[in-house]
């Protein structure tokens, strides 16, 4: 699905439906559906209308992450998806390994030790269940940022 900009890939830094994701781990913001009124530089919320996280830059509101369009497909793991070993992306990432990878409760994949991407496919390096064991299950939901 097409969603919501990213802030900051070089850092890790992303936000889907108002949740900030540092490094995989989850940073719930404000939600707001209009700047508000008083504010400190650094302040941030996500405006729920726009689908964007903003910040106060010391004399105004301004959105995070630039122009820059990306894209975040949002994925269930199936029983297909587990016995298959990968998932299909809506497009094939301009550059691979800049695509973030996060397990919603879980950690951010690595790209390269986790997965890997040829064109729209992204495959599973050794996450999925072996013998039982595994990082990633069906039921898991998967959010993948990439431009």
């Amino acid at each position: 699905m097409a969603g919501p900009n990213i802030l900051n890939f070089a850092s890790k830094v992303a936000f889907l439906n108002g949740v900030v994701f540092v490094n995989g781990t989850a940073v719930t913001l404000p939600n707001s559906t209009t700047d508000p009124v008083s504010a400190i530089a650094g302040d941030m919320y996500y405006n729920s209308v726009s689908n964007t996280v903003r910040f106060f830059n010391g004399t105004t509101w301004a959105d995070m992450g630039g122009s820059s369009s990306y894209l975040v497909n949002e994925f269930t793991l199936s029983p297909t998806d587990i016995s298959n070993g990968f998932v299909t992306l809506s497009s094939a990432p301009d550059v691979p390994a800049d695509t973030i990878l996060t397990v919603i409760g879980g950690p951010m994949q690595s790209y390269g030790v986790d997965y890997t991407i040829s064109g729209a496919q992204l495959t599973f390096i050794n996450s999925l269940a072996v013998g039982g064991v595994s990082a990633l299950v069906s039921g898991d939901t998967l959010v993948i940022q990439y431009n």
